[in-house]
């Protein structure tokens, strides 16, 4: 499943729309004491709604998975909801995470 930045362009980045694809937001950021927070949305796309919501479970578990990183030292689910694209007639599902990373100097 492509994993993006924006949402795809037609046929710039793909000849076609994928029928499954997810993308990444910062929504938020700070840096204090070492300890760098940011706020990252991933907006999993697709044609049929049981398919989004597999594709976000697959992308929570990934998430959670990153913890094993020894840098990241919290990860924590925000919010979660079906967030369909009315504009571009898309069924789309949004985690929202708050990552916490030891920022190295």
């Amino acid at each position: 499943v492509p994993v993006l930045f924006e949402f795809p362009k037609v046929p710039d980045d793909f000849p076609e729309l994928p029928g499954k694809f997810v993308v990444i937001e910062k929504v938020g950021g700070s840096l204090h004491n070492h300890l760098r927070r940011e706020s990252l949305a991933f907006q999993s796309y697709g044609d049929k709604l049981g398919d989004v919501m597999e594709l976000d479970e697959s992308v929570q578990k990934g998430i959670f998975s990153l913890i094993e990183d020894n840098e990241v030292t919290s990860i924590k689910l925000a919010s979660n909801y079906n967030y369909t694209d009315e504009r571009r007639k898309k069924h789309r599902y949004q985690s929202v995470f708050d990552f916490v990373t030891v920022e190295r100097g």
